[in-house]
């Protein structure tokens, strides 16, 4: 295990330089880089690109200069936000989900608590709002800010409807009201024009009345960003404060209000409309010119979107309030990822074949896996206890004050580098791996590599386990039975079927055996040897003849020979293959080769 947690850190280590020294290489600087772009020197495809990422509606807009206005308005772009819009733009169209009833749409749509749905209802295929390019299109455009798209065929399924007041084809938007599972769920009805702008704008104006609006800068003051003392343990939910000059504020920003509702409030202060006579004041504001993102917690308060990988756009937000306020999900989803990579090190840790790297790897994912879920429900139990509420509010307090760290936002800015370049991840898992077998092996000891080879593919991976019964008895010292014991011995051997799948027995009682060599002069049958120990005296008792009866040849002078404790006498090389192939049994008497008994000595 300790091999396997140098290997994590080192995995984590290798990606942290590649993606520096990625980052260095000028031909691949437009996938990290965080310079800043001039809107002017963009053209009106990129600018309606930022829009379109950042959810700002541009219908009535004409002229590229309102076009850079409407994008000033909304934060300063940059060149790794726009790689990202455009990454968004080249992904499928999405899912749409058909409900197969009221059932299904009371699961999905009205018992969930961080989700929105846009939900059309239909009476056939010829009677719908929407045409399928403008639903495929709309999709396509909600689905980046996590709103999801499903239909509903009322000619099927008609109670809903009939329950609903649904009697003609119409667009739905549901949005949770509270912060639990099952809570009030409000589904509203789309009464404009049906085009995708029209129902876009609709959509974000409906989730701005979930914002909080500050209405004067002593109440952003004294109610957002000054916090005592007192309150830095406590569950303060982190808040977010827009300072904008647009009448709405962003889709990205409005649609994270249902996300982390219960953990973040979210605030905004329309510098137009503002009731404060002294609201310009608020442009001057930590020397920072509108628009401001706040990020505010009891602990300090930063401004979003001046350090690296911080985009204005629904996953960069989203990732860096995940970090600040992680959910239990999150960090169950975190761990479960770790234990599945810590598990996949097994194949470099394990000697043998390849079949059997692969068996070992697979009973350790499993093993990990079940432990951690075992594990995790009575972990969860305790931390709800009321008196480790301290604890629990420690621990958020210790999240925050890393998330705000410069570590935690590279660590989140490689992050995202790596989500959008899997199959460049995938070979560097590939490479490491491979390079990790490589030095194992070396640096493994030939003796430990040779014992492993020795034993049963599926060995190591049933070690202590014993699957058809009680397991034989591994044998450091062999113990001694009486003859009552035969139908016991009997009974254990008819529960091991003569299957390819069986208990694992240690090898280690063949170095226990005694070896001797042969000599045809003399009395071999007689004098003493201890057990493992090479001598040129066979044990008392022995019983062979002339030939080995595993390989026929006959014994010659100075070959060493092995007895079992039912006293044949085997070559010692033929007898140490023959017991891990045949069952760790004599091949003459089937007596088990780990276990001593009462056996008197032959007499002539």
């Amino acid at each position: 295990m300790l091999l396997k947690l140098i290997l994590l850190c080192l995995y984590a280590l290798l990606l942290f330089i590649l993606a520096m020294i990625i980052e260095t290489v000028a031909w691949y600087d437009s996938y990290l880089t965080s310079k800043l772009l001039s809107p002017v020197s963009q053209s009106v495809r990129q600018l309606k690109l930022f829009l379109d990422s950042r959810g700002l509606s541009y219908t009535k807009v004409i002229e590229k200069s309102e076009l850079i206005e409407l994008i000033g308005d909304s934060g300063s772009p940059s060149e790794g936000e726009l790689i990202e819009a455009g990454l968004a733009l080249s992904e499928d169209q999405p899912q749409h989900t058909n409900f197969t009833g009221s059932s299904h749409f009371y699961e999905l749509v009205e018992d969930t608590k961080d989700s929105i749905w846009i939900v059309q209802v239909v009476y056939s295929e010829k009677h719908k709002l929407l045409l399928d390019n403008t639903w495929n299109e709309l999709g396509k455009k909600v689905t980046q800010f996590g709103v999801r798209t499903g239909i509903y065929d009322c000619s099927i399924y008609y109670r809903l409807c009939e329950e609903k007041e649904w009697f003609s084809p119409r667009l739905i938007m549901a949005i949770p009201q509270g912060h639990r599972m099952k809570d009030k769920v409000l589904l509203l009805s789309y009464p404009g024009p049906n085009s995708v702008e029209s129902i876009f704008s609709w959509l974000n104006v409906k989730l701005s009345t979930r914002i909080n609006i500050i209405k004067s800068l002593d109440d952003l003051k004294t109610k957002w960003i000054n916090v005592t003392k007192s309150d830095r343990y406590l569950d303060t939910p982190v808040k977010v404060v827009l300072i904008s000059k647009l009448k709405s504020p962003p889709m990205f920003y409005s649609a994270l209000t249902v996300k982390f509702s219960g953990r973040v409030k979210f605030g905004v202060i329309n510098l137009q409309f503002s009731m404060d006579p002294d609201s310009r004041k608020l442009n001057n504001l930590y020397r920072k010119k509108a628009p401001v993102y706040f990020i505010l917690t009891p602990e300090k308060t930063m401004i979003y979107g001046e350090r690296r990988g911080e985009y204005f756009n629904t996953k960069s937000l989203d990732l860096f309030l995940r970090t600040m306020y992680p959910e239990v999900n999150d960090i169950f989803l975190l761990m479960l990822a770790l234990v599945n990579i810590l598990g996949s090190f097994q194949l470099a840790v394990k000697q043998g074949t390849l079949f059997q790297k692969m068996w070992s790897t697979l009973w350790r994912l499993l093993l990990y896996n079940g432990f951690l879920i075992l594990m995790w429900l009575p972990i969860l139990a305790v931390l709800h206890l009321p008196y480790l509420n301290s604890f629990t509010d420690f621990r958020l307090y210790l999240v925050r004050i890393y998330s705000g760290s410069d570590m935690a936002t590279h660590i989140r800015h490689y992050w995202k580098f790596y989500k959008n370049n899997t199959k460049f991840l995938s070979l560097t898992y590939v490479v490491f791996m491979t390079c990790s077998t490589c030095i194992i092996r070396i640096l493994q000891p030939q003796e430990e590599t040779d014992n492993n080879n020795n034993e049963p593919w599926w060995g190591s991976t049933l070690d202590g386990v014993s699957l058809f019964g009680p397991p034989v008895n591994p044998l450091n010292q062999l113990p001694t039975t009486s003859l009552d014991e035969g139908m016991e011995r009997l009974i254990e051997q008819l529960e091991v079927p003569t299957l390819w799948l069986q208990p694992r027995v240690s090898t280690e009682y063949i170095n226990a055996l005694p070896v001797w060599q042969y000599a045809k002069t003399g009395n071999h049958l007689n004098g003493e040897t201890m057990q493992g120990s090479p001598s040129t005296l066979a044990p008392p008792g022995v019983m062979m003849d002339d030939k080995c009866v595993i390989c026929l040849e006959e014994f010659v002078d100075s070959v060493w020979m092995c007895c079992l404790p039912c006293n044949h006498g085997y070559h010692s090389e033929c007898i140490k293959q023959c017991l891990v192939r045949d069952k760790h049994m004599c091949p003459v008497c089937r007596q088990p080769a780990n276990k001593n008994r009462c056996y008197k000595p032959h007499q002539s």
